[in-house]
């Protein structure tokens, strides 16, 4: 199983976690990439740490896992667990991350 991610540019401190991923392509200032399940775990927890704070996010996920990323928070919910994800998508709010936008990278 293949994970897909997406990730903020500008919100990066460090690339460094991109190293485990595959199919590198930018497009108007994110950066989509794929990972393999067994490097999934280690890029979540790097992306975490790689994130400046404020309104930044990054998105990893399959079709039974939804990751969403910040540099003080991550939410890990299967994407029919609508709860935590509209907690997910709240936080992301109050860093002034517009809501649409969040719902279109989580595919929510």
């Amino acid at each position: 199983m293949r994970y897909k991610g997406v990730v903020t540019k500008e919100g990066l401190k460090d690339e460094g976690f991109l190293n485990f991923a595959t199919d590198l392509r930018e497009e108007n200032g994110y950066i989509h990439f794929t990972a393999d399940t067994d490097f999934a775990p280690a890029i979540v927890s790097e992306m975490k740490e790689a994130l400046k704070t404020g309104p930044y996010y990054a998105v990893i996920k399959t079709e039974y896992e939804l990751n969403i990323i910040f540099a003080e928070k991550v939410v890990t919910a299967k994407p029919t667990e609508t709860e935590p994800i509209a907690k997910a998508i709240q936080y992301g709010v109050s860093l002034e991350i517009p809501e649409s936008e969040l719902r279109a990278q989580t595919g929510i």
